[in-house]
């Protein structure tokens, strides 16, 4: 059994959830089995990958040549390694990955692809949106399975008339640590300490976040953001500390109360299912995938989207012990539902409904009978 995992570029919940399902992939049939092709400048999200066999390419940008260049790389690694499976992680490696495989000797490998939340819902132009799903469509005709992150994603995909019939849903999933546990007030704190943990750009709504805090006045709230540089302009209200590594985010999860998730659009949000890990509340937008992991009222609270006015009158009312009790729920719910060890099962289940039980089983483990999942 050989697995070639394929991502055009690596950054946040994509990398993260590469790096939790090959950890168990790892084990299900070896390290031997599973291999990783990545961009050489974004190799060191691949955290805890070590005994992995990853091939890279140069760049991940998307102009024209580095696209070639990973193309080129795509066929190199199939063509060396002769994978099982081929599993396609993220638009653009969906593109190219189908491309190089379907109209090269690998037509017959089977391919499982996942977005990690669809081009045709960002929030671009009409025009654009149709031009993705259109793009999306024609491709979807040469996968054997598309993985869906959230009910959101699913039924967007199938609104945009992608096959019903090949499309899964299979939620993101992270690995059980202990629950950072019980946050207390410490003597001479800022404010009630509340976490952003993102990329500063559109998508993650953190414009939001501070024209909401420039707003608050004397409210006693604090946000450490993770993720932004600190700029002069920036609320007192607000520490922004820059870039951080995934595993170096645990103290930032242990000094806040709840972590805010302002974004725009999410085809699933994993910082927000890191807090629930976590025990802790989560203040999100009332967005696509954000509405299959926050329950309003009991482990958190949904905002208007693009609304600093609503998000403003939502951190102004923030109770302490509310928060806690919706952190303890979030990590109940958490462990029901939203474990790797469940995302891995699920996956598992669609490689053996596409392969022959002598491969799937050839190197496992684990063999078990084969299952067929549905949507």
């Amino acid at each position: 059994m050989k697995i070639l995992h394929i991502a055009q570029i690596l950054q946040g919940g994509t990398a993260a959830h590469i790096c939790e399902l090959l950890a168990l992939q790892g084990r299900e049939w070896g390290n031997e089995s599973i291999y990783v092709l990545a961009p050489q400048d974004q190799v060191s999200f691949l955290e805890d990958l070590e005994d992995v066999s990853v091939l890279t390419f140069p760049s991940s940008r998307r102009d024209f040549g580095s696209l070639w260049g990973f193309a080129k790389a795509a066929r190199r690694a199939l063509v060396s390694i002769n994978p099982d499976i081929i599993h396609l992680h993220g638009s653009y490696a969906g593109l190219v990955g189908r491309l190089v495989a379907r109209f090269g000797r690998y037509r017959r490998t089977p391919i499982v692809y996942c977005s990690h939340g669809w081009s045709f819902n960002m929030r671009v132009s009409p025009r654009s949106q149709a031009v993705y799903g259109s793009i999306e469509r024609l491709l979807a005709s040469r996968t054997d399975a598309i993985l869906c992150i959230s009910r959101y994603e699913h039924d967007s995909a199938v609104a945009h008339g992608l096959p019903r019939e090949r499309l899964v849903t299979i939620h993101n999933g992270i690995a059980v640590t202990p629950s950072t546990g019980n946050w207390r007030r410490n003597e001479g704190s800022a404010g009630l300490p509340l976490l952003f943990a993102g990329r500063d750009c559109r998508q993650k709504g953190f414009d939001v976040l501070l024209e909401a805090m420039g707003r608050l006045g004397d409210a006693d709230v604090h946000v450490v953001a993770v993720g932004p540089e600190p700029r002069p302009s920036d609320p007192e209200t607000v520490t922004a500390v820059g870039w951080r590594r995934r595993r170096d985010l645990k103290p930032f999860y242990e000094a806040c109360l709840a972590v805010v998730v302002p974004s725009r659009w999410e085809g699933f949000g994993l910082v927000a299912l890191e807090a629930m890990r976590n025990g802790r509340a989560v203040i999100a937008s009332d967005v696509d995938g954000l509405c299959d992991l926050v329950v309003p009222g009991v482990t958190g609270i949904l905002v208007s989207p693009n609304d600093s006015e609503a998000w403003s009158r939502t951190l102004s009312s923030l109770d302490s012990e509310m928060l806690r009790e919706m952190g303890r729920r979030g990590r109940a719910r958490f462990l029901e539902l939203f474990t790797s060890q469940t995302m891995h099962e699920k996956i598992l289940q669609i490689y053996r409904q596409l392969l022959p039980p002598e491969v799937v089983h050839s190197s496992s483990r684990h063999p078990e009978a084969p299952a067929r999942l549905s949507a």
